[in-house]
């Protein structure tokens, strides 16, 4: 009961957010489309650089659950902000406040939202899937049951959400067992024993190229949603409102299931499917119509919280090891997230050409593509080949292991091995099975059968044992 206490907590952080980005409750006297789109550039900016600060400090904090000021002084800076939208919105403040309230809303949201995916981290992959997907319908449902009251009631109780999500998000979970993992749990990383990373190892551990093909796509994505939900349907109550509140749910709950089941493969599917579908909907002509721009922001939401949900998943991988913090890992996901959107919102606002926009667009798309076609298979942590020990390791295989990854690396750049099938040979070489590496990256066992055949054949082997003495052999050597 406790954990879905906590996750209640995200149900009223998601109502918020809908709240504050579709604007019928806090713009009824005015539909400043324009002038909304600029503040909402000032909301991603405050929110982006709000989570780089949590990911630095990550090394003091180890946890929000640590530091449970924090998390409530998120909220009420929230609070505050969304205060400030709502009376500059309906005239009873000047119309600066609500840059003013943007601000504040980003740095309350990225504390808020920080706070909630490092206790979704530690629920470990099914737990992340149920609650990504209920909790967001929750607070899809809690949004138009409040845009719905009269706004001397309503307002009052947006105003009060991240408040009480903060206290949601803070209720004391029920420890888990030791070595739990998914709906086996991870291990948190604010128990007194957390392990001290430096920030250096953070960033050469985590998933950095990952967060550079968020940056990327989050381009995209800051355009589309300019261009789309912000022209029209962000101020509309009706139909349009209802398609612009449902298609990013939508969106949300089926990615989710998507990249769920599609960890059995490589994670590069995902990629496969994402990129496709943000360059499709950027040749999209979205000016001037509300409904087609709310229909496009959900399909542009698809593609997004594909690699979104995927980064939290090898996320959840690198906290398990004990290479990074999950404060750190979030607090980077939603830099460069926020990051790029403000700039797809920037360029949108100061670029009156469309084409020019969709071409930029494309171009780092296409960006993005080849980074993943570099980099992709080695997005999900894997032993690395100086000799470091994977922390999931035990006993002689571990220490057998710790000895052998040199001499993998050498066999892999003698038989020219690509870097999946060395991350497979450094894991199968160091004593783990062939369940363990399906479950470590994301992919079936067909798919491990298959690179291992691979690489029988570039080396001249037949068999596993061949292929083991092969690698004692080079170890020998050295």
């Amino acid at each position: 009961m406790k954990q879905i206490a906590r996750n209640i907590g995200y149900s009223f952080i998601a109502a918020w957010v809908y709240i504050l980005f579709n604007g019928v409750l806090l713009f009824p006297a005015i539909e400043p489309t324009a002038f909304v789109s600029s503040t909402h550039i000032v909301s991603s900016l405050s929110t982006g650089l709000a989570g780089l600060v949590l990911a630095l400090l990550s090394v003091k904090l180890f946890s929000l659950e640590r530091h449970r000021e924090i998390v409530y002084l998120a909220g009420i800076v929230g609070a505050a902000g969304t205060c400030c939208i709502a009376l500059a919105g309906s005239g009873f403040l000047a119309a600066e406040w609500m840059s003013i309230g943007y601000l504040l809303v980003g740095i309350g949201m990225a504390g808020l939202k920080c706070a909630w995916q490092e206790r979704l981290i530690c629920q470990g992959r099914q737990a992340t899937v149920f609650s990504l997907a209920v909790f967001t319908c929750l607070g899809a449902g809690l949004c138009l049951v409040i845009s719905a009251l009269p706004f001397e009631i309503a307002l009052p109780i947006a105003s009060v959400l991240p408040v009480l999500a903060a206290f949601f998000l803070l209720v004391k979970p029920v420890q888990q067992e030791d070595g739990a993992h998914g709906s086996r749990g991870v291990e948190s990383m604010g128990s007194d024993d957390a392990p001290v990373i430096t920030i250096g190892d953070s960033f050469l551990h985590a998933p950095v190229r990952l967060f550079a093909v968020i940056a990327l796509m989050s381009f995209a994505y800051g355009s589309v949603r300019t261009l789309g939900i912000l022209d029209g349907a962000l101020v509309q109550f009706g139909n349009d409102f209802l398609l612009s509140v449902g298609c990013p749910v939508i969106a949300t709950v089926s990615a989710t299931l998507v990249v769920f089941y599609a960890r059995k493969f490589d994670t590069a599917v995902v990629f496969y499917i994402a990129l496709p579908i943000m360059a499709a909907v950027s040749l999209i002509p979205l000016a001037g119509n509300p409904v087609l721009g709310a229909a496009a922001h959900g399909i542009a939401s698809f593609g997004f919280e594909l690699i979104l949900t995927l980064a939290l998943f090898l996320i959840m991988d690198s906290v398990a090891a004990k290479r990074i913090h999950a404060l750190f890992g979030v607090g980077l996901l939603w830099f460069s997230h926020m990051i790029g959107t403000a700039l797809g919102q920037i360029v949108s606002e100061s670029i009156s050409d469309q084409t020019m926009i969709t071409i930029l667009t494309l171009v780092l798309l296409l960006f993005a593509a080849l980074v993943v076609m570099g980099g992709a298979p080695r997005f999900t942590i894997a032993p690395s080949s100086s000799g470091e020990r994977d922390p999931d390791r035990s006993g002689s295989a571990g220490r057998a292991g710790d000895g052998r990854l040199g001499s993998i690396a050498l066999l892999a750049e003698k038989y020219g091995l690509s870097a999946r099938e060395t991350e497979i040979l450094e894991l199968w070489g160091t004593g783990h099975t062939s369940a363990f590496i399906e479950e470590k990256l994301f992919i079936s066992k067909n798919t491990v059968k298959t690179h291992l055949s691979h690489i029988y054949a570039k080396v001249g082997v037949s068999s596993k044992e061949d292929l083991l003495q092969m690698v004692e052999g080079h170890d020998e050597d050295r």
